[in-house]
């Protein structure tokens, strides 16, 4: 027994810096997407810039740098923006936690029942097809979700940089999520419709 866990530890060492490493890139990238959404923010003058730091309320802020360029570009909208993409977002991340919900209850009504007793109810009839309809919804509005944000930053992207490049932005930062990351890289770069340098490519 005692030489099975020692066998076991460093295969256990490894799964926990594994662990460790993906969550600390994935932190760092949500620090640069905020930084990134925070200056363009702050730096268009726009309120409410702070809330680039929190999950949902950077779609947010993505939304108001949009409407902020479309309105300074004389392009009305029939919706706005800002709305738009934190309610989506916030529908996908409560149909996560639901669906989080429903894992932890039928893992503890399959603990406590009796395991043939429970596979002989009519729960799992009733809670498995809920469960891949629940599935279904949140990817579908996720993906949605991922689409508006790269429609609503196109208009962003083609401020900021080059001709030609903001179309591939906008997809890249929807398909991969690097949206954040993206408006990092534009942070202190200066409006295309305010640039009065020379055009260097």
């Amino acid at each position: 027994m005692q030489n099975t866990f020692w066998m076991a530890l460093p295969f256990l060492f490894l799964i926990i810096a594994i662990w460790v490493v993906a969550l600390g890139i994935v932190i760092a990238f949500y620090v640069i997407g905020a930084i990134g959404t925070y200056t363009v923010a702050k730096r268009r003058g726009l309120k409410r810039a702070w809330l680039s730091w929190l999950p949902i309320g950077n779609m947010y802020v993505y939304g108001a740098i949009s409407d902020d360029v479309m309105m300074l570009r004389g392009i009305a909208k029939k919706y706005r923006n800002r709305v738009l993409l934190p309610v989506m977002d916030g529908c996908a991340f409560g149909g996560m936690v639901l669906v989080f919900v429903l894992i932890f209850c039928l893992s503890l009504g399959m603990a406590l029942d009796d395991p043939n007793e429970f596979a002989a109810s009519a729960f799992p009839f009733v809670i498995v097809p809920f469960f891949v309809l629940a599935v279904l919804l949140i990817y579908a509005v996720m993906i949605a979700s991922r689409v508006f944000a790269s429609i609503a930053l196109y208009p962003v992207y083609r401020e900021y940089c080059f001709p030609g490049t903001s179309m591939a932005l906008a997809v890249c930062g929807g398909i991969f999520g690097l949206h954040g990351v993206f408006l990092f890289a534009i942070r202190n770069k200066i409006p295309l419709a305010a640039y009065t340098g020379p055009v260097v490519f």
